[in-house]
């Protein structure tokens, strides 16, 4: 990489220029905060634990100071840190490398932002070793490589990802609130349609018949659930059995199915699964998301965990679907319905009492059609905000590669060459080294 790099800087290791921190904690009388590798989730910090000297674990091993850099020694695992003014003194796992600057020569937030780099970590990848789990050691990480600059250089590049990095979260903040706007608006949508509000005009032009006030169970032609013990009849092969995480999502997701082969005089058949039908989840943290089978379908079966509902008229299938999935009619008497702590249900008569005003086939098509060229569109910027977001997600990494390759700012013939940094490092470490006393010889 040297070759690749700027003419004032030098392509070092990583412990020629940072101290690795030993494992060891002075004996301390107070109560100090545990954090392991598992403590760490993203900017997140959970403490583990609260240890005196005696009783911590043996991994509480590394006590921390300000300034210090931390990452995690598992393969494939980003757990950079920077020990701050809350974080001194605290404990820390021996799952970690700890890293400390010779002085002022590399300021500690720029070798934390090459211990979060992809440069870093692959280079922590191909050196890990070992069998139950695979980690660096300190002899591997010896040959970690690092690009050094100038000081000067290295305050310029930090300033500039700290600039970067807070407008990326800026971005990211916005970003994330589009899911749920995205949500918010097909809800608003539905509300407006199962109200007339879409259709309004349609109403006013022709003459349509008032809507229909009527319940779910009348308009059905079959309301049941799967049976249970279905666990017999599991199988490799066979029909696909849906179960409540199939309908997660409020739509009927078979990229995951089990599968079941039922005896020919199987009470079961009754809740085969047709096209046209309806499912509901009735039990759990999903109870009352739906689905439509809007599609043909193979020999298929609910769980006990599942409603399906069969239509009398199965051209309404789409307008019942939109009505029940709709947070203020449909999916708000289900939830109203759904009883007991922990685990929620619904039970048969709770769905057949579902209260809906249909209007006719009429304006139920054309409701349907409205909706759906008004979901079509908010699908385009969902899309688009998919896309975005996994740009915006690859951004920091392109920037930090930038940054360590010497794109990210001018370099200046002012700050030297990292040569002398490099000198002055070493100086230090040598006064850092233990004096080795000499032992005299007893005269005979």
């Amino acid at each position: 990489m040297e070759k690749n790099l700027p003419k004032n800087w030098v392509e070092t290791y990583l412990y020629e220029i940072v101290q690795p921190v030993k494992t060891g904690v002075t004996e301390f009388e107070d109560i100090k905060d545990y954090y392991s590798t598992g403590s760490i989730k993203e900017s997140e910090f959970t403490v583990e634990g609260k240890f005196n000297f005696k009783e911590r674990p043996s991994r509480a091993n590394r006590e921390v100071y300000e300034f210090d850099i931390l990452q995690a020694r598992m393969e494939n695992t980003d757990k950079a840190v920077l020990i701050d003014k809350k974080l001194n003194r605290s404990l820390f796992s021996t799952g970690f490398i700890q890293l400390r600057s010779y002085g002022s020569t590399i300021i500690p937030k720029y070798t934390y932002y090459f211990v979060k780099s992809e440069y870093f970590n692959r280079q922590k990848n191909e050196l890990a070793s070992g069998t139950t789990q695979v980690a660096i050691n300190d002899a591997n990480a010896k040959k970690i490589l690092f690009p050094l600059p100038p000081l000067a250089e290295q305050q310029r590049i930090v300033a500039k990802l700290g600039v970067l990095f807070d407008n990326l979260e800026v971005l990211k903040t916005r970003l994330d609130h589009i899911p749920q706007l995205l949500k918010n608006f097909r809800q608003a949508v539905l509300t407006q349609a199962l109200k007339g509000e879409l259709t309004k005009d349609l109403r006013q032009n022709k003459s349509l018949r008032n809507w229909e006030q009527t319940s779910l169970g009348l308009i059905t032609e079959l309301i049941t659930s799967g049976s249970r013990g279905w666990a017999k009849y599991y199988s490799g092969e066979g029909a696909i059995f849906v179960r409540a995480q199939n309908i997660n999502k409020d739509f009927l997701d078979l990229s995951d199915v089990a599968f079941v082969k039922l005896p020919n005089k199987s009470e079961g058949i009754r809740s085969r699964i047709f096209e046209d039908d309806l499912l509901i989840t009735i039990t759990g943290a999903n109870v009352t998301k739906t689905a439509i089978v809007d599609f043909y379908i193979e020999e298929a079966y609910v769980s006990q965990h599942v409603s399906l509902v069969r239509l009398n008229n199965p051209d309404f299938a789409p307008f019942i679907y939109m009505f029940l999935i709709n947070e203020s009619h449909g999916r708000k008497q289900l939830i109203d319905f759904a009883y007991g702590q922990g685990k929620p249900q619904l039970n048969l008569s709770n769905i057949k009492d579902v209260k809906i005003d249909l209007p006719s086939k009429e304006e139920q098509t054309e409701i349907v059609k409205r909706v759906e060229a008004l979901f079509t569109k908010a699908d385009k910027i969902e899309t688009q905000y998919q896309s975005l977001k996994i740009k915006t997600d690859s951004l920091p990494q392109a920037i930090l590669a930038k940054a360590f390759k010497g794109e990210l700012v001018e370099q200046l013939d002012t700050d030297g060459s990292a040569t002398v940094l490099l000198e002055e490092i070493k100086k230090l470490k040598e006064l850092l080294k233990p004096v080795k006393k000499s032992v005299k010889r007893k005269k005979k």
